[in-house]
């Protein structure tokens, strides 16, 4: 696989983050870090001795799955990594926590349809991630289930439906 530029590339990890203040913390820590600008903003460097690429998505499931499907075709990575900040039901997490999905739940689906249905589970095979993050991040790492889903949970009643 080439990048735009025709470059053959191979990367250990490819960020996709929506926003700019959410990849700064990861941006100041990349060594020999290169900006590249095609039609997205690329960012390539060493992280933790880790070869990565990173791009500024936006907002949205759709920014998210283009910025991930430009990473895919242009800088071929072994794991693709969404990495920001998001909301926690559970009251054991806490801010800064970092969590890895074991399975992705489309939460708001059972509100989409008149018959009610369970949503929809996308099991994670978490072996060979554990692998591959094995060393990569100092802080430790919580295993578990993450939502996902176009409605904000910002009322108790909803949160536990």
């Amino acid at each position: 696989m080439q990048s735009p530029q025709g470059a053959k590339l191979s990367f250990d990890f490819g960020f996709v983050i929506p926003l700019q203040a959410e990849a700064r913390p990861l941006l100041d820590t990349l060594k020999n870090r290169k900006h590249r600008d095609g039609s997205r903003t690329i960012y390539t460097g060493l992280f933790h001795n880790k070869k990565v690429s990173l791009i500024i998505s936006g907002c949205g499931k759709i920014k998210s799955a283009s910025a991930t499907q430009y990473l895919i075709d242009g800088y071929p990575a072994r794991t693709y990594i969404h990495y920001g900040t998001a909301g926690a039901l559970s009251d054991k997490l806490n801010i800064g926590d970092i969590v890895i999905a074991t399975q992705v739940i489309e939460h708001d689906v059972v509100e989409l349809f008149p018959k009610k249905v369970p949503p929809p589970v996308h099991k994670i095979f978490t072996e060979r991630l554990k692998r591959q993050l094995k060393g990569f991040h100092g802080s430790p790492l919580v295993w578990g289930s993450i939502l996902s889903g176009d409605e904000d949970i910002i009322t108790a009643k909803r949160k536990k439906m």
